[in-house]
């Protein structure tokens, strides 16, 4: 019987080495998995963001801007009450462009907002900034009844409003468009997208610098501002990085 035992000695000794392998494959195993998870744009996302998010928070970072040399045809006060970050302009430059282009929502009128081209700057204004951020929602408005140029204008437009407009009007725009732009699910599923497409070096230099800012609590401008000397160069890729930046900034 002794004898037995001691044949089985090697058994004993196999399954000890396998039991000890089996252990370290798979705290190797998480350990990868941890270095896979720290490494993803999804390491900077708290856990519940997605699930707390509203239309209510994003109506507290969304920018609008109204571009008219009425002012007087939007409730401007109204809607500042209202708790919407509003600017007015009556009047721009072309080279204005890029600072408008910024806004994440714009009402626009066609004739008379450009300096540099009273007749037709909107039509031009609207093409740029269409160009520039794809994903900035317009509303086009007008007072005018018929004008052959206003038909492209509109086209381009995500919304179309005759001026005047009443409070009401306004609010149901904006508040349509923030859902559209702050579309929580869909903010981060084009942040991974971007995310994914950057060189390995480039990634860690995002992160690092997303997760320092928002440690440091700086504004959204500070950030963009660091992924342009990290030479995130392109404007689509710090647009997006950068709006999931905004969104996770107000809800921390």
């Amino acid at each position: 019987m002794i004898e037995f035992f001691r044949s089985c000695d090697w058994i004993a000794n196999v399954f000890g080495i396998v039991v000890v392998l089996v252990t370290y494959a798979i705290g190797l195993w998480k350990w990868l998995l941890f270095k896979i998870r720290i490494q993803k744009i999804d390491s900077v996302i708290p856990s519940q963001f997605e699930s707390t998010w509203s239309a209510a928070s994003g109506k507290h970072i969304a920018t609008v801007a109204i571009v008219d040399d009425q002012p007087l045809d939007f409730p401007i006060d109204e809607l500042t009450l209202a708790g919407f970050n509003i600017s007015s302009f009556t009047q721009v430059h072309l080279v204005d462009i890029p600072k408008l282009a910024s806004y994440d929502i714009v009402f626009l009128d066609i004739k008379g907002i450009v300096k540099d081209n009273p007749e037709y700057g909107g039509l031009i204004l609207i093409a740029e900034l269409r160009r520039i951020n794809p994903t900035q929602k317009i509303c086009a408005v007008s007072s005018r009844t018929f004008d052959p140029t206003a038909t492209e204008f509109f086209k381009q437009a995500d919304s179309q409003k005759k001026k005047p407009l009443t409070a009401q009007e306004c609010k149901a725009v904006i508040e349509t468009f923030i859902q559209q732009v702050f579309d929580v699910a869909n903010v981060i599923s084009n942040a991974r997208a971007v995310y994914a497409s950057m060189p390995p070096k480039q990634k860690k230099v995002v992160l690092n610098d997303f997760k320092h800012s928002l440690l440091h609590n700086e504004g959204a401008d500070v950030f963009d501002s660091t992924l342009s000397a990290a030479k995130v160069n392109t404007s689509e890729m710090r647009r997006v990085v950068v709006l999931l930046y905004r969104m996770i900034h107000h809800a921390c």
